[in-house]
């Protein structure tokens, strides 16, 4: 009983390491913080290249991942993982550096539109990756082998050529000369010439005493040829070293040096300048009307719906829908007459971080029974992600209804319909129009406290906000909500949806419209709104 307990228990465990390896070895993406998403993979080096497996991790330390030509580096962990975090959407390029082994450019592709989907292909040979496992193509010789000894070779280099003429000097010229000098002698006394007088003994000696120095001087010479041979014989080895190195390394590695070189060579700029025109056919569509066909044309009897109001709600605010739909809010067939005089209320919502949960279900569930919901398929319902609602709320909007008007209204704020109403037929076909409760205060630069605003540098040595529409009550006519869905993706937002919604506003010509009637916290009577 005990072994068959135990046999199962291995097999469980090695059903678990096969999925847990399955699972990490798929080629993965996942969301990041606001600025990017997270790439996974690893490195592997096969047992055909001469490692069992994994390399050692006195290898596995030394390897170097390299993201966009140096734009962020990491190395690997122990198991051979790596992760690039914060990485926007787009091409990217990833270069693996070990020692002793070559790997090919891995081209990564991070889908904007679909987030999550990415696509990878090797750079050497096109060939696309199903798992983000990076494998090296090739070794690679990384220390360059000396030549074995050779007494040939010391005796042609210019060290041994420099010491045999040493020697020659030194030891054969001495002796030749010696003997040059007896055989003269003898030629003159064979042919009778006065030999014998003091002068000619002591001049036929003085060669033989001035010898000496010459020899030194011969030697000392030697030395300093043989010093100077031998240093530039060094250096000339060296430079045949590298020149070897270099033609190895450039027959081996791609000709190229920067990121940008890289991908233009795998067709990326081309393929980046078609993105470009086509964001720009399709910006110039948006600015002429040519919206999502499914545009609901919901109009009111002068052709056009006078607001929409969309407000805020959360997936833990099923008692607040309640009760604002039980006071102010109109609902069945109180609604359908309200958008027969052309406004449209909706709750507006995100979805929840794990798509499809319970939190999901029950907001469909609610909708398909009350109607009164647009929920936001693009935004995330998450308090993090909140300064980002007011962009998806109002290019939603403007894609489904033809108004005049669209309102933004918090969570907490209860509506007086037929003043907002009213307020907002005295300003019937007023473009530009930014209405709402101006105000303005302090940037709140310390980390930790309530309402910290990350970019509060940006603000200016005063830290004070510019002047903008309180959050609890926002309205923009319909050129302005335009103008957002037209350039939401390149629209910045800051920790407040207001503060964010203000500084899209500054850059373009907005009316600015001041109106007491809309702050929610004032005790005038005839307010349009209070707090709930």
């Amino acid at each position: 009983m005990a072994r068959s307990w135990r046999s199962n228990l291995v097999v469980l465990v090695l059903f678990l390491q096969l999925c847990f390896s399955l699972i990490s070895s798929s080629l993965a993406i996942s969301p990041g913080s606001a600025d990017g998403y997270t790439i996974h993979g690893r490195v592997k080096i096969p047992p055909s290249l001469g490692v069992k497996g994994f390399a050692p991790y006195g290898k596995i330390s030394n390897i170097k991942v390299i993201l966009n030509g140096g734009q962020s580096v990491t190395f690997l962990r122990p198991d051979g993982f790596f992760s690039f975090h914060n990485v926007p959407a787009g091409t990217h390029l990833i270069e693996v550096s070990a020692i002793g082994y070559f790997f090919s450019p891995v081209r990564v592709d991070v889908s904007a539109r679909n987030p999550g989907k990415v696509q990878a292909a090797l750079t050497e040979n096109r060939r696309p990756l199903n798992e983000f496992v990076l494998e090296p193509l090739r070794e690679e010789q990384y220390y360059e082998i000396r030549e074995p000894f050779s007494i040939m070779a010391l005796v042609k280099s210019p060290m041994g050529l420099m010491v045999g003429f040493m020697l020659i000097v030194v030891f054969l010229m001495p002796k030749l000369s010696f003997r040059g000098l007896l055989s003269a002698d003898s030629e003159s006394e064979m042919e009778g010439l006065p030999t014998t007088t003091k002068s000619d003994r002591r001049w036929r000696s003085k060669p033989l005493q001035t010898s000496k120095p010459s020899i030194l001087m011969a030697f000392f010479s030697c030395v300093a040829w043989l010093y100077v041979a031998g240093r530039l014989w060094q250096d000339a080895e060296n430079r045949t070293v590298l020149s070897n190195l270099l033609k190895k390394n450039l027959g081996q590695r791609p000709k190229v040096l920067t990121v940008e070189d890289k991908l233009a060579v795998l067709g990326c700029k081309d393929l980046e300048r078609r993105i470009v025109e086509a964001e720009m056919d399709l910006t110039l569509a948006k600015s002429q009307g040519y919206l999502k066909n499914h545009l609901q044309q919901k109009v009111s009897s002068s052709g056009r719906l006078l607001a929409v109001v969309g407000v805020y709600t959360g997936f833990g605010s099923h008692f607040n829908r309640n009760m604002f739909r039980g006071s102010w809010m109109p609902k069945g067939d109180a609604l359908r007459k309200l958008e027969e005089r052309g406004v449209v209320i909706r709750f507006v919502i995100g979805r929840s971080a794990n798509r499809g949960d319970s939190l999901d279900q029950n907001i469909d569930k609610e909708s398909r029974s009350t109607k009164d919901f647009l929920i936001i398929e693009g935004h995330e319902e998450a308090q993090e992600e909140m300064p980002k609602k007011a962009q998806f709320f109002f290019s939603t909007a403007v894609q489904n209804w033809d108004a005049e008007f669209y309102v933004k209204v918090d969570d907490n704020i209860n509506l007086d319909l037929e003043g907002l109403i009213g307020l907002l037929e005295h300003r019937r076909a007023q473009d530009g129009a930014y209405i709402g409760c101006m105000k303005s205060g302090d940037v709140i630069a310390e980390e930790g406290k309530s309402w910290y605003e990350p970019d509060w540098w940006k603000f200016g040595d005063q830290k004070s906000y510019f002047r903008h529409a309180g959050g609890s009550l926002i309205i923009l006519s319909k050129n302005l909500v335009q103008y957002i869905n037209i350039n939401s993706a390149s629209l910045k937002t800051y920790a407040h949806d207001d503060v964010s919604v203000g500084s899209w506003m500054m850059g373009i010509q907005a009316t600015y419209i001041d109106d007491n009637r809309l702050c929610c916290g004032s005790i005038r009577q005839d307010k349009v709104c209070s707090l709930a």
